[in-house]
């Protein structure tokens, strides 16, 4: 295989792993935007008929809640990285040996970012469906 095919196939994995992390963003935020309103209407429908056990819906619903700031905070962050990493590749460009010091301060500042922008999208997707598992729970045994 040639070097230019690899490359072209590199940019190709690229562009579709960012098409996949868009995509798992969206579906959080769909998820939990819709679980949010079946949180509320179940509470709904509990006040007007007087029943019980409420506490698994609102533990869902804040669930919900928490999967989309968890999601929001992930991607200001992710915005943040990004800044950054764009300025160590703008400093990169100038091949001014005296930024070395700079260039390595923003990498370091982007690999932890990184590492924290990883945890709160696995986090954000964990609590979410924490939040499908409660409401399925209810539903079913209730």
């Amino acid at each position: 295989m040639s070097k230019e095919f690899l490359r072209d196939q590199r940019h190709r994995i690229l562009d579709a792993w960012m098409y996949s992390v868009q995509r798992i963003d969206l579906l959080i935020i769909s998820i939990s935007g819709g679980g949010i309103y079946v949180c509320l209407k179940t509470l709904e429908y509990i006040g007007l008929h007087n029943g019980n056990n409420a506490c698994i819906i609102k533990i869902a619903g804040l669930f919900f809640v928490v999967g989309i700031v968890l999601n929001f905070v992930s991607q200001f962050l992710s915005l943040k990285m990004h800044e950054w990493d764009s300025y160590s590749n703008y400093l990169q460009l100038e091949e001014n040996e005296e930024k070395e010091k700079e260039i390595d301060l923003y990498d370091k500042k982007v690999n932890k970012m990184n590492i924290i922008v990883v945890f709160l999208n696995y986090f954000s997707s964990g609590i979410m469906l924490a939040g499908l598992i409660l409401i399925a729970y209810y539903f079913l045994t209730f």
